[in-house]
């Protein structure tokens, strides 16, 4: 119980110092959360040492944090512009852009077009209204600009040519 409690604490400051990976939590919540992990094991470790007469000495719980903090959010910021910068001067990308108006709807649908205006549309709202728990996803640009890359080797097939 002990080293289960010392690995939350660990866990606790590790998110404090470097945030979370949770793609739907801010990190304020996930510190919370795991601030209800530590408080449950206390608890535990406490009923433990009074049932066989311990004395024990325990770290104090966490402070609460809050709800929408989030951890280096300037640097999440500065990634995401960075990333917009990279969509947008891809070749790729702009192969798309210059020739989705030959596909109908379902022929955009199908090469994933529409999935890949629609993912930049939202990440320039997300940027726009910074949700910076959205902006982590794009902290590295390789994921979308694969899903960019695909997408126009589809377009290719579709068009049945190259540029």
């Amino acid at each position: 119980m002990l080293l289960e409690l010392a690995a939350l604490f660990i866990e606790w400051e590790d998110v404090k110092k470097d945030g979370s990976s949770s793609p739907r939590w801010t990190d304020g919540q996930e510190l919370n959360f795991i601030r209800g992990k530590i408080i449950r094991k206390k608890e535990e470790v406490e009923q433990f040492a009074k049932e066989n007469k311990k004395k024990i000495s325990l770290q104090e719980v966490p402070w609460e944090m809050p709800y929408g903090y989030m951890v280096k959010a300037d640097e999440i910021k500065e990634n995401a512009l960075i990333s917009l910068e990279k969509y947008v001067s891809d070749e790729n990308y702009k192969y798309i852009l210059r020739h989705a108006y030959r596909l109908n709807n379902d022929e955009q649908y199908e090469t994933g077009i529409l999935c890949v205006f629609n993912k930049m549309k939202t990440f320039v709202q997300d940027i726009e209204h910074e949700r910076l728990v959205k902006l982590k996803a794009h902290e590295s640009a390789e994921r979308f600009l694969k899903e960019i890359r695909e997408c126009r080797e589809k377009l290719d097939e579709m068009l049945g040519w190259d540029e």
